[in-house]
């Protein structure tokens, strides 16, 4: 069951303003000044599958390295849980909520 125009288009706008609200708060709360005054940062919001689902207005060099970091963190993340114990058989292989 497909989704209407309107529906989608809400949820696009939505998922926007969350990814951007993501770097407010990591630029207010940043200790480093580099961060804090050059704004060297960025957020985006991903699916399970690793799909951008949303990555706020940041420094152009940042936007095709988030992909990139958000698999080789996943990757570390399983790593440590399967480590830990901390994920079951049916679990490994594909992280759908980390825990940490």
């Amino acid at each position: 069951m497909g989704m209407d125009l309107i529906t989608l288009e809400v949820l696009r706008h939505k998922f926007d303003v969350i990814a951007d609200e993501m770097e407010i708060a990591l630029l207010k709360s940043a200790y480093s000044s580099i961060v804090k005054e050059g704004m060297d940062a960025s957020s985006a919001l991903f699916t399970t599958g690793g799909e951008t689902i949303a990555q706020a207005a940041s420094i152009p060099m940042h936007l095709g390295s988030l992909v990139p970091a958000r698999q080789d963190t996943c990757d570390r993340c399983v790593t440590v849980l399967m480590a830990r114990g901390a994920m079951g058989a049916a679990g490994r292989g594909k992280v759908t909520r980390m825990q940490v």
